[in-house]
């Protein structure tokens, strides 16, 4: 109920944003992808021993587990670009 609820949330507001600001729907994408990194590597910094682990993950080593987290963030963003146009 919730993922629904906040994705219709950013659409709607994504395209507030861009109708606003005079800004085209990819800056805005842009924009928001951008403010949700740095959110997400705040947090990541804020949570203690979690840079630790992150750098200490065994897997980082594994081509294969890289390729697939490769794809699944490329797929991320694809999949947010097709909610935003839509």
């Amino acid at each position: 109920f919730f993922n629904d609820l906040f994705t219709a949330l950013n659409g709607v507001i994504l395209k507030r944003t861009s109708e606003e600001y005079k800004k085209s729907k990819m800056t805005v994408l842009y924009l928001n992808s951008l403010l949700s990194a740095i959110g997400v590597f705040i947090v990541i910094m804020l949570v203690p021993g979690e840079v630790d682990r992150v750098q200490n993950f065994d897997l980082w080593s594994n081509t294969s587990f890289v390729t697939h987290f490769m794809f699944a963030s490329l797929m991320g963003s694809v999949l947010n670009l097709a909610i935003f146009l839509c």
